[in-house]
């Protein structure tokens, strides 16, 4: 069963409130997250079902990096957003602590050196530049280096929407950890779901310090 909760985006979200405006962008990453998590189609097509996963982690892993580089910054440039971390229950911040550590080299949740480079590939896409492509320096022109052993495939249907570029993600698997390095893969995984779990617990702290009326459930007595 679903409870809905009607929201007065003024009086829930002031404006010039940068705690508000934190949790506002907190809840498009759970969104996000959320969403990518129940993307996978079990009935793809051949060859399109690890096209998809590929896409779908390579997506998963270039949001976290966002999500964690915005969560530190956020609290380093605003004070408010600090505190209010500080005064989230020790569950919220212990899963706070694994999702900026996941990109902190020193922390113990350190997911690991690819995924700074990995996001670049993948929001920005892969530049590139005439100066580095001289050097060999190129993401896509090393990526191809790697692979050129390799076999790709395009695929084709009646529709438009239906070609997918296999050889495409044959390149897009060199900037991913290796299949064999399951536990990078896990780690990715649990950094993820203690973003949704630490950003479901912000979420109703910050509703709680808000007026009466700027979040109303629908089960509540009139």
């Amino acid at each position: 069963m679903q409870n809905t909760i009607t929201v007065e985006m003024g009086e829930a979200f002031p404006a010039d409130d940068p705690v508000a405006r934190f949790v506002v962008v907190l809840a498009m990453m759970s969104n996000d997250v959320l969403r990518s998590f129940s993307l996978l189609d079990p009935d793809a097509p051949v060859g399109e079902a690890e096209g998809f996963q590929v896409w779908l982690f390579r997506q998963q892993a270039a949001m976290y990096v966002e999500a964690a580089t915005f969560i530190g910054d956020s609290a380093h440039y605003f004070p408010e957003v600090a505190t209010f971390i500080e005064g989230l229950s020790a569950e919220a911040k212990s899963e706070h602590e694994r999702i900026v550590g996941g990109i902190n080299r020193d922390s113990q949740h350190y997911v690991g050196a690819w995924l700074e480079p990995h996001r670049h590939v993948t929001f920005h896409y892969a530049e590139m530049h005439p100066e580095k492509a001289e050097r060999g320096l190129e993401k896509v022109q090393q990526a191809l280096r790697n692979v050129a052993n390799k076999k790709g495939q395009i695929t084709h249907g009646a529709l438009l929407h239906e070609i997918r570029f296999g050889f495409a993600d044959v390149i897009a698997r060199e900037w991913m950890p290796s299949d064999e390095d399951t536990n990078t893969i896990v780690a990715l995984r649990e950094a993820l779901l203690a973003l949704v779990r630490f950003i479901q617990r912000a979420v109703t702290a910050y509703e709680a310090t808000r007026p009466a009326g700027a979040f109303v459930r629908d089960d509540a007595p009139a």
